[in-house]
């Protein structure tokens, strides 16, 4: 049987694959489960992960698997994730290994140009509705790449939300942070909160791409969102006060009498 696979953002590839019926059959997919930590100390976005937030045990997300080319292959490149959280924001934090930390790709370039070079990043479902997904990337530079995905349509670059990022080159490879505002994406606060997350990282020189939870082949990112659980946390409305100040003044000019005292002495 000739089978169509889609291997899901941000791969952007598409194959014929020839697999049988039985291997076509797609497994039941058991969502990992994830806790959230609220922290009283925010990090500092410098990516260093000398913070606090960063020093306790890390994400429970074992090893991350290939999605692109291949599907299911180890890699040597490991993947270390923090997540926390407080009343205004989500902060992650990324240590990314590498056997050759020399062979790590990354540029200065513009916003969303970070295709070719090393990045790590997330698939967030905010709403935890598998809808809408809010893409965040960046490359070991700090330089930020952001889609908006949804069932009703393929990946849109075009939005750009504020959010703040910071990397650097490390003697192990590269480290990264995120601090996502919450009035930068639209969620169901109250107790017990649940959002849908995927991670994952692009090694350039490699061609590899993988992720975790696994990305199987023909299943849609939000088939796979691990489940992010908040003990408690509030929405906070998406605009910004600018402060500013209007002063008004008005001014008579006694252009009249003057004009008139000129011509008086003219004559």
């Amino acid at each position: 049987m000739i089978r169509r696979v889609t291997f899901g953002p941000p791969c952007r590839v598409v194959l014929i694959l020839l697999v049988s019926g039985s291997a076509a059959e797609a497994q039941e997919f058991i969502r990992p489960e994830l806790q959230a930590a609220r922290v009283t100390q925010p990090p500092l976005i410098d990516g260093a992960l000398d913070d606090a937030a960063w020093q306790s045990a890390p994400l429970p997300t074992g090893e991350f698997l290939s999605y692109n080319p291949l599907y299911g292959s180890p890699i040597q490149q490991q993947t270390t994730v923090w997540m926390s959280y407080d009343a205004d924001y989500l902060y992650f934090a990324f240590k990314c290994d590498d056997p050759d930390p020399s062979g790590i790709k990354t540029s200065v370039t513009r916003r969303d140009n970070i295709w070719q070079d090393d990045w790590v990043g997330l698939s967030l479902d905010a709403l935890g509705t598998g809808q809408l997904s809010y893409h965040l990337m960046v490359n070991a530079s700090g330089v930020q790449l952001d889609m908006l995905n949804s069932v009703a349509g393929s990946e849109d670059e075009s939005p750009d939300w504020i959010w703040d990022s910071a990397s650097r080159l490390t003697e192990t490879g590269f480290s990264a942070e995120i601090r996502l505002p919450l009035q930068s994406i639209r969620l169901r606060g109250g107790d017990d909160t649940r959002m849908g997350i995927l991670f994952w990282r692009r090694i350039s020189r490699l061609g590899v791409s993988v992720s975790w939870p696994a990305l199987d082949p023909g299943a849609w990112v939000f088939e796979r969102h691990a489940t992010l659980h908040f003990e408690s946390i509030q929405p906070r409305l998406a605009r910004e006060l600018l402060p500013s100040v209007t002063y008004g003044r008005t001014t008579l000019r006694p252009a009249a009498a003057a004009t008139s005292a000129s011509a008086q002495k003219s004559a």
